[in-house]
């Protein structure tokens, strides 16, 4: 194949490459009947452009994932119909006929163009093809034209030199990608035009990658098999039914990266089936598969997640012990690989630590298989045990017990136990003040948390209006603080730096939700002058420094 030339579909080509090219052509009858092509080429040059307009401006103004090859294709059908039957004029028949044998005669030349490497002149033989009146005697070079333009797509992105622009690859794989949406949605692609591509590899490849995209399966497995590639991972992304995905199972038990997927994918399918007994099997037969030797790159996360379904599996079938045995091995698992590389575990401290950790861990997994079941009361208890663990490696006071009563409040207020949640709320906010103090911005989210239990759920707007009016403030003080430190910033000049102008924003933009909280609970309470000046009178805050 000859070297392409750069070229996008949305320019315009100047000069008379195609009539010059033409010109040159062997003094037969091949060559005066292209000569007189020539002539109407000029006559179309018009028309074309036109069409590439439409085409670029439609292809530009959609997104990918609609695919809108639908709607170009017709602006470019409709675009140049009346051109073609005012062209050809009389009856029908006619009309059908001289279409079949002009449009075979473009594709013809275009192909010519492009094995000279003219690439926009084959472009633009194309582009006309497209714009003719077709019918069903003229369809089969239509979609010949789209083949071939959906290739010139391809190698122009793939030939574009290294410093191009993004956007102008881009560009061109969408135009190709909407090509060949159109061709595959009217007919299938022939078996002789796959094999045609075979000799350039890369351009095959791409191809494949586009037939994936569009979810057209049977082309992409016939061509992946042409290319001798392994057609699970096709049969895995096609696979709708756990028949299907049972189809895509390794025979060969390599436990690659796509049998694992495959195998997770049936136990959770199992799973959800209610047929727990196969979906035991599955997932033993992927913990099997992270085990092997042959799987190098399995991570500790993964290694988790499949004990915590094993476990999963276990308490759907009612052997919660066996359950909670299996969630401790994927914990420790998982922690002994995240950690293995790590200098501190060769340490006796580092040991500790980690024993820590997995113990953590293990408590907030069990709880969130619980959950996960619908135990509520059990999760909690789980939670309880890890505040006791907490509280007696870490003290009374620390992050994790915060995250911990804030992860049981938010529990609590899902179920509508919304007393049990300000109860954990209120420990939170006690906690959380002797951690970062009284007018900190986490101070500020829980008093939040408990001002919308009390307005909306319990529906004491005293109470609501009062942990609003406490957030408020609170939030007052970390602005001006921000400003404060603002003032003393090195980067701030007379243009905020990035940190703080961002920081500002956010701070500024809580304190007006703030205000329109109250003002509602003001409007509720019957109070309506006041809800008019809470929410957009009192309490402005003035704007950004620039």
């Amino acid at each position: 194949m000859p070297q392409t030339r750069s070229s996008s579909v949305v320019s315009a080509r100047s000069g008379n490459s195609i009539s010059n090219s033409i010109a040159t052509a062997p003094s037969s009858s091949s060559g005066r009947f292209f000569g007189r092509l020539s002539k109407f080429v000029k006559r179309r040059k018009r028309s074309s452009r036109t069409i590439r307009t439409v085409a670029s401006n439609t292809s530009g103004s959609q997104s990918l994932t609609s695919y809108p090859c639908q709607d170009i294709t017709r602006s470019l059908h409709d675009s140049s119909t009346s051109v073609r039957f005012n062209f050809l004029g009389g009856s029908d028949n006619n009309t059908n006929q001289n279409s079949k044998e002009e449009a075979k005669n473009l594709v013809e030349l275009g192909e010519q163009e492009f094995k000279a490497g003219r690439n926009e002149e084959a472009l633009d033989c194309w582009l006309q093809v497209l714009g003719l009146r077709h019918s069903p005697e003229s369809s089969e070079y239509n979609q010949r034209a789209l083949w071939n333009l959906t290739i010139l797509q391809l190698k122009l992105a793939a030939t574009l030199p290294e410093k191009a622009d993004d956007n102008d690859k881009a560009q061109h794989r969408k135009n190709a990608q909407t090509y060949l949406f159109r061709l595959v949605g009217e007919h299938p692609i022939p078996d002789e035009w796959l094999q045609e591509i075979l000799t350039d590899q890369t351009t095959a490849s791409d191809v494949l990658e586009l037939l994936m995209e569009i979810k057209q399966w049977s082309p992409a497995l016939l061509l992946a098999e042409k290319l001798e590639r392994d057609t699970n991972q096709i049969r895995f992304e096609m696979a709708t039914t756990t028949e299907h995905l049972e189809q895509c199972r390794s025979s060969d038990q390599e436990h690659c990266e796509l049998d694992r997927q495959v195998l997770n994918s049936l136990a959770q399918a199992y799973l959800e089936q209610g047929k727990f007994d196969t979906a035991l099997e599955r997932n033993a037969e992927l913990i099997k598969a992270l085990n092997s030797e042959s799987a190098t790159d399995v991570t500790g996360s993964e290694m988790s997640k499949a004990y915590t379904q094993q476990a999963q599996i276990f308490l759907s079938l009612g052997q919660t012990e066996v359950a909670w045995e299996s969630l401790e091995q994927g914990v420790r698992l998982s922690a002994t690989m995240d950690h293995q590389d790590e200098d501190t575990t060769s340490t006796s401290s580092g040991v500790k630590q980690s024993e820590e950790e997995m113990q953590i861990n293990l408590y907030q997994a069990k709880a969130e298989l619980l959950l996960r079941n619908g135990r509520v009361t059990e999760c909690l208890q789980t939670y309880n045990e890890l505040l006791v663990h907490l509280r007696t490696v870490k003290g009374p006071v620390c992050p994790e017990v915060a995250k911990t009563l804030y992860g049981m409040g938010r529990i609590c207020a899902k179920v509508h136990w919304y007393q049990e949640a300000v109860s954990y709320f209120a420990h939170e906010l006690q906690v959380t003040k002797l951690l970062y103090g009284k007018h900190d911005i986490e101070v500020a989210r829980i008093l939040h948390e408990l001002a919308r239990i009390y307005d909306e759920e319990l529906g004491e707007y005293d109470r609501g209006l009062r942990f609003y009016k406490k957030a408020l403030k609170v939030e007052t003080v970390v602005l001006e603080r921000c400003r404060d430190e603002q003032k003393s910033c090195e980067s701030c000049g007379l243009k905020s730096c990035a940190n703080h102008m961002k920081r500002l924003r956010e701070y500024q933009n809580q304190i007006g939700e703030t205000q329109k909280l109250i003002g509602r609970i003001h409007y509720k309470s019957g109070n309506f002058g006041m809800a008019m000046r809470t929410s957009f009178g009192e309490g402005s805050f003035g704007q950004l420094p620039r």
